[in-house]
């Protein structure tokens, strides 16, 4: 009997389901193969060799990328292990490097991280270094053992103070190759010292860097396989930090990198990006690589006393900097970039990338004064002013505004309670011959004696540009609630008036009891685009629990210092009982103090 319609479609149905889901299996792993077959897969670990087992007269050799991206092998020898030699518990393997290439070379910046094999196994990375004019190019090799394990070893603050019985024996970790794009070397100059609170001890010259080549989308991970080189990015967008070494190690997506301390922050999250060594400059005091730095690639995420490690893949977000700067009748230049957001060492980064922008845009050729304002975002939605400015780019105004935006940033990025993150920064800097600012003269009051409700009208002199002068007058009410005694009256711009104050928002500051009260001193800039006078009544007072409490007897400062919850406390040099002021279009230098005497209120009987 032939089956009814139904039962055919009911018995074929679940036949056809499953071979159309057999095919579509089939394809996409067809797909797949094909796929990863397009894209290289990462070579497997090679096996290691302990510690242990290692011993003088041993050769192998060092892989690391000396022009290009081709690895080069340079024989090396064993000479023995130093007990201690890097850390407590952290030894040291000592060698040198042999043949005429790694004699003519030597230990170059760059190098560090460049992996050591003996007999096709792993010893470790490259990492140490005697000074220049060494006669044999002796180093040090982190052993891949405790390379392996880093994350039980300690970061630090100042992670080349690390590794001081290495620097007892006269190895020193071999510096990384930093490289800046499109820089004057000469800017960092006056950044030495900012680069050594980074802990970055920068070669003999800082090399400017190639634009990297943008990454084409289709195209797998990069290699980035023991022995490439690879750097650590600071800055990166249209103004680039960089710092190049060498990859130790691979496992799949995970690279160990340096042999030694990038940052020394412990816990990281820096991008780093594959590297291409322009040439390597071989130096008897000390050789280095030039390196071009591609495009993020992954992400740095522990930085530690034997190495860094990370992983190929996500990218971490930056801190977002737009900077516009401006000459007087000229178009504005923009710079966007970024830099690594970490608490510890954002702050100096924005200093010395501002440094950079400025000093590169702006030149040192002339006289000028550079004015920047703008304001720091929050995440909760917050915008918070900033204000600067310098005395002239002869006298380092670019150090000036960036040595303040850092000191700025570090305030909000490391507190001393929980507070929003900061989320970008946007910057205007604009410059202007310093021939149009104006400078305060003096001050000259109607009268040096007045009492409460009385008002004083003060003349305050201006010298301006090209030999011109300028007359501001001011009146200012004496409040009727002003006791009698000797008061100083004070002339200048906001910004100057605040540090003969005491600085007293700074005090606040530092002994605000909470959130509020510690982002409330960030919420107005002093600027110096303005003319005020202030009446304030010379007394010693001090700042505790974000509060003011001005002239203080000495016994009552030593009883509210002792007090358990008083915490930090600050100085107050005066009582402001009136001010007054005008804004102008150029800004003002200098300061006037005049004496003025308040007398005794009349009896109105």
């Amino acid at each position: 009997m032939r089956p009814t319609p139904s039962r055919t479609l009911s018995t074929r149905r679940p036949g056809h389901r499953a071979a159309r889901r057999a095919a579509r299996r089939a394809t996409a792993a067809a797909v797949l193969l094909a796929a990863l077959a397009a894209v290289p897969a990462a070579a497997a670990p090679p096996p290691t060799l302990p510690l242990a087992e290692v011993r003088p007269g041993m050769v192998g050799t060092l892989s690391t990328v000396l022009r290009g991206t081709q690895r080069e092998t340079i024989e090396i020898e064993l000479l023995g292990v130093l007990d201690d030699g890097i850390g407590p518990g952290v030894d040291m393997i000592l060698c040198r490097l042999r043949g005429e290439l790694g004699t003519w070379t030597g230990v170059a910046a760059g190098m560090s991280g460049s992996p050591v094999t003996v007999d096709g196994k792993l010893v470790g990375a490259l990492s140490y270094s005697i000074g220049g004019f060494s006669k044999e190019p002796l180093c040090g090799i982190t052993p891949i053992e405790t390379m392996l394990a880093l994350e039980r070893f300690p970061a630090g603050l100042a992670p080349w103070s690390a590794g001081a019985a290495a620097r007892a024996s006269g190895l020193e970790p071999v510096p990384l190759a930093l490289a800046a794009r499109g820089l004057d070397p000469a800017l960092f100059d006056d950044s030495d010292a900012l680069l050594r609170s980074l802990g970055l001890a920068r070669p003999v010259q800082v090399v400017p860097a190639g634009a990297p080549a943008p990454r084409d989308p289709k195209a797998g991970p990069p290699a980035l396989e023991p022995g490439d080189a690879v750097a650590g990015l600071l800055v990166w967008g249209d103004v680039q930090l960089a710092a190049t070494g060498t990859v130790t190690w691979r496992d799949g997506e995970k690279i160990l990198a340096f042999g030694h301390p990038f940052l020394g922050t412990g816990r990281a999250e820096i991008p780093f990006a594959p590297a291409e060594i322009a040439w390597t400059v071989p130096s008897l005091l000390s050789s280095f690589k030039i390196s071009n730095v591609g495009v993020p690639a992954g992400t740095m995420t522990q930085d530690r006393l034997t190495a860094v490690s990370g992983a190929i893949g996500p990218v971490p977000a930056g801190l977002p900097v737009a900077l516009a700067i401006r000459r007087t009748d000229e178009t504005a230049v923009t710079r966007s970039f970024s830099v690594a957001k970490d608490p510890l060492i954002a702050p100096q980064l924005v200093d010395l990338a501002l440094r950079i922008a400025l000093g590169q845009e702006l030149g040192r050729e002339r006289l000028e004064v550079l004015r920047a304002r703008g304001t720091i975002a929050l995440a909760d939605g917050r915008r918070l002013p900033f204000e600067a400015v310098g005395p002239g780019v002869m006298s380092g105004d670019e150090q000036a505004i960036g040595g303040e935006l850092g000191r700025r940033l570090a305030a909000l990025m490391r507190p001393p309670m929980a507070l929003p993150a900061v989320t970008g920064i946007e910057l205007a800097v604009s410059s202007v011959d310093p021939e149009g600012i104006y400078k305060l003269t003096r001050a000259l009051p109607d009268r040096l004696v007045a009492r409460p409700g009385e008002t004083l009208r003060v003349a305050l002199d201006l010298d301006g540009p090209r030999g011109s002068q300028r007359r501001e007058t001011l009146a200012l009410r004496v409040p009727e609630t002003a006791l009698p005694g000797r008061y100083v009256l004070l002339a200048g711009s906001p910004r100057v008036l605040a540090g003969e104050l005491g600085g007293v928002a700074e005090a606040r500051r530092r002994t605000a009891k909470d959130a509020a009260d510690y982002l409330a001193t960030f919420e107005s800039s002093p600027a110096d685009d303005a003319l005020e006078i202030a009446l304030a009544l010379p007394a010693d007072g001090l700042v505790a629990n974000g509060r003011e409490y001005p002239a203080l007897p000495g016994t009552a400062q030593m009883l509210l210092r002792a007090r358990p919850a008083a915490g930090d406390t600050g100085r107050v040099r005066g009582v402001t009982v009136a001010r007054v002021g005008v804004p102008l279009e150029r800004g003002v230098t200098g300061v006037a103090r005049v004496s003025i005497e308040v007398l005794v209120q009349e009896s109105t009987r």
